[in-house]
Protein backbone atom coordinates (compact mmCIF):
# COMPACT_ATOMS: atom_id res chain seq x y z
CA UNK A 1 0.00 0.00 0.00
CA UNK A 2 1.44 3.69 -0.71
CA UNK A 3 1.01 6.30 1.69
CA UNK A 4 1.88 9.77 0.90
CA UNK A 5 1.82 13.37 3.55
CA UNK A 6 0.64 16.21 1.56
CA UNK A 7 1.89 19.90 1.95
CA UNK A 8 -1.15 20.56 3.67
CA UNK A 9 -0.62 17.69 6.16
CA UNK A 10 -3.22 15.38 4.53
CA UNK A 11 -2.30 11.73 4.38
CA UNK A 12 -3.09 10.22 1.12
CA UNK A 13 -3.42 6.35 1.15
CA UNK A 14 -3.70 3.74 -1.19
CA UNK A 15 -5.59 4.85 -4.49
CA UNK A 16 -5.34 8.23 -3.65
CA UNK A 17 -1.59 8.58 -3.51
CA UNK A 18 -1.53 7.16 -6.89
CA UNK A 19 -3.83 9.70 -8.36
CA UNK A 20 -1.37 12.14 -6.66
CA UNK A 21 1.64 10.49 -8.20
CA UNK A 22 0.33 10.18 -11.91
CA UNK A 23 -1.34 13.85 -11.73
CA UNK A 24 3.33 14.84 -10.83
CA UNK A 25 4.48 12.63 -13.60
CA UNK A 26 1.56 13.94 -16.55
CA UNK A 27 2.32 17.51 -15.61
CA UNK A 28 6.80 16.91 -15.36
CA UNK A 29 5.77 14.96 -18.95
CA UNK A 30 4.37 17.71 -20.19
CA UNK A 31 6.60 20.72 -19.16
CA UNK A 32 9.63 17.93 -20.82
CA UNK A 33 7.54 18.02 -23.66
CA UNK A 34 7.06 22.09 -24.05
CA UNK A 35 10.86 22.34 -23.24
CA UNK A 36 12.25 19.90 -25.65
CA UNK A 37 9.94 21.97 -28.76
CA UNK A 38 10.97 24.89 -27.56
CA UNK A 39 14.74 23.87 -27.58
CA UNK A 40 14.54 22.77 -30.86
CA UNK A 41 12.36 25.63 -32.00
CA UNK A 42 15.46 27.74 -30.92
Amino acid sequence: MQQYISPDGTVLIGHYAVIDTMKDLIVDALGALVISIVGYIV
